[in-house]
Parts: structure tokens; sequence; C-alpha cells
């Protein structure tokens, strides 16, 4: 079984949580300061709670898997800001970086918001996330916010397409 992906649902939300503290020791180390990174894992049980509430509201939470294991995950809802400029907003995608670069990343973009117009938010430092969204057709807006004090000044910026 090489690459695939599907619909989620509630047993998979802990391997779905533990992936995504691995991505953000691989993708956020150097980026974002160490404590923060680190505590990724300890978060854990509340990503579960947040991705529970995710599915329990109706939403499609999507999972990667390479070669049988679980290596990524994407979901999207409605914008939450009232002056979005998109009604959707791509909410998470994360994805080991043995499953980058080999099309899947593409895949689960795809799945997750097709080709409807939308928007998301990028570390603004994270430069290969923001030529990934791009090679997808999304554009720098002009927004970006500055994250919560544990982030140490770190800038979000926020991309849109369609």
């Amino acid at each position: 079984m090489p690459a695939r992906i599907r619909l989620a649902g509630h047993d998979d939300l802990q391997v779905i949580a533990e992936v995504r503290a691995d991505a953000w020791a691989e993708t956020y180390t150097g980026l974002l300061p160490e404590a923060l990174v680190s505590a990724q894992l300890r978060r854990v049980p509340t990503v579960v709670r947040h991705l529970q509430g995710v599915l329990d509201e109706g939403g499609s939470l999507w999972l990667a898997q390479l070669d049988g294991a679980v290596v990524g995950h994407a979901y999207a809802r409605a914008s939450y800001q009232p002056d979005a400029p998109r009604a959707l907003e791509l909410s998470s995608l994360y994805l080991l970086r043995r499953a980058q670069a080999i099309g899947l990343g593409r895949r689960l973009l795809w799945t997750a918001i097709g080709d409807s117009p939308c928007q998301l938010w990028v570390l603004q430092s994270n430069e290969r996330a923001i030529a990934f969204y791009r090679a997808a057709g999304f554009e720098h807006d002009g927004a970006q916010q500055e994250l919560a004090l544990s982030f140490e000044g770190a800038q979000e910026i926020r991309m849109v397409r369609g």
C-alpha cells in the first residue's frame, strides 16, 4: 500500500495528533522558540479534543498514509474571521518530511479544498510551505498578524486563492 488519503474517524485522532507534533518538530525547529516546539508532544490530548470537535461539528478531517503509516492530515472549515476574504479556510495541513515532495501534499490539499476559493494562514518564515501554497495558486494578500506572546513575535501571513 503506497500513498493514500482517506477520511479520518474518531479512532484516528490520537495518531493524527502525534504525527502533528512530529511534523511541528520537523517544520518549526529553528523557526519558533524551542520550548514551544517541544511542548507539542504534551499538547497531544488538547489537539485530540480539538479534532474531536471538528468531527463532532460535521467537519471532514483527511488522513494521509504512506505504506500504511499515518504521515499527515488536513482539514478546512468556514472562515472564522468576519472580514475574511474567502468563505473557506484551510485550517490545518501537516505532512511529515518523509512524505513530502512525492505529490502527497498536493493530493491532501486537493482532497481538503478542491479548487474552491480559499484562504489560509502560514508562518511568514516558513518558506517551504509558502512555496508549496504558491504552487497551488495561493498568493499573499498583504494581511499579516503577530502570533501570541509564546511565539516570540513570529508573524503569520494570509494567503488566498480564487
